[in-house]
């Protein structure tokens, strides 16, 4: 998949043009690709019992047309992928995961259900393909679809958080979910493929009044760093729920894949590398990549306590900022630091 990284305007850099795009969201309103996610249908009489086994939080209490947001682990303990997933009758439900492990989490959970648990009456349909999809993002999002959506209503009482509703865009049928990536309030307005481009240009035509701006992969990110929302980035193979502040999603009620593993001393050792928010007192651009060190030394950099995961320039906050994972860093938030970047 390829995405737009700017929709920049003649003679714009980069990061002039991201942190337009983003500052729009904050204030008016915006929209953004989200066709690449990851999306399975699972359907079938034991599906939430399935999705019960396969998160670690509970779907079987999720009540049709609501959304439900969940993490995966392992099943070594450590956090896999995480997403959105829709209940949409009783035994049907859509799976969206991240635009990079899509292929990994069909592949896991084929595997679960040929392999582990093969007694479960489940199946499993990869749709990426099939569906296209926008989000509409900022105060004024709920404007925009009011102008457009035909066939239900989309104010709060039909739409709350994590509703869904069914409707159509200029003919097209949509469906649309009222959930956020960015800390705005937010829809994700998905359709056939084969009408996403149509959506979009309605989408864009009824945002017009409302100063409605297109925005790429680089605002996305920044949105999602003010909101402190993890992705690749820090879900990176090493890390536990608990060490992205998660820890809350984890039930205590059914046991899940990775559940039996994800006490283990080394997984909850106060010294791990936890996720924390960074702020440049200086104003100087952070680096994703870059070590954390207690003293700052440039001739002998050492002592690393940890490192950046994802930076941006916050037009929120007017500063750089960042996620990081620091070496007991629930114990660090207000404390000081330098970075080391050889």
């Amino acid at each position: 998949w390829l995405r737009p990284q700017i929709y920049g305007l003649p003679g714009e850099t980069v990061e002039q043009a991201y942190i337009r795009e983003a500052k729009a969201v904050r204030e008016r309103v915006g929209i953004v690709d989200v066709s690449t996610l990851g999306k399975i249908a699972v359907k079938g009489p034991d599906a939430a019992e399935f999705l019960d086994r396969v998160y670690t939080n509970t779907f079987s209490t999720l009540p049709v047309n609501k959304a439900r947001y969940g993490l995966m682990l392992r099943e070594d303990g450590l956090a896999f992928d995480d997403g959105t997933t829709w209940r949409l009758s009783e035994h049907e439900f859509l799976m969206t995961t991240t635009t990079a492990n899509a292929g990994r989490v069909m592949q896991h959970l084929d595997y679960l259900l040929d392999v582990v648990w093969p007694d479960l009456r489940v199946h499993l349909v990869s749709v990426t393909d099939q569906w296209a999809g926008a989000a509409v993002a900022g105060p004024k999002s709920r404007d925009v679809l009011a102008a457009c959506v035909t066939g239900t209503a989309v104010d709060d009482a039909a739409l709350p958080f994590m509703g869904i509703v069914h409707g159509e865009i200029a003919g097209a049928p949509v469906m649309i979910c009222r959930l956020s990536f960015s800390g705005e309030r937010a829809y994700e307005v998905y359709c056939g493929a084969g009408h996403g481009a149509h959506v979009w240009d309605w989408l864009m035509e009824a945002g017009k009044p409302f100063g409605i701006v297109p925005y790429g992969l680089e605002a996305m990110g920044t949105l999602r760093i003010e909101k402190g929302h993890v992705t690749g980035a820090e879900i990176d193979g090493r890390t536990t729920a608990r060490d992205l502040h998660l820890g809350w999603m984890l039930s205590r009620k059914k046991p899940f894949v990775g559940s039996a593993m994800m006490d283990r001393e080394g997984l909850s050792a106060p010294d791990r590398l936890q996720l924390v928010g960074v702020v440049s007192l200086d104003h100087r651009a952070l680096k994703a990549g870059a070590h954390i060190v207690e003293q700052a030394d440039p001739e002998n950099p050492r002592g690393s306590i940890g490192h950046i995961t994802s930076v941006c320039f916050s037009p929120a906050l007017e500063r750089y900022v960042g996620l990081a994972l620091v070496s007991g860093g629930a114990a660090r938030i207000g404390t000081r630091a330098h970075v080391s970047d050889p």
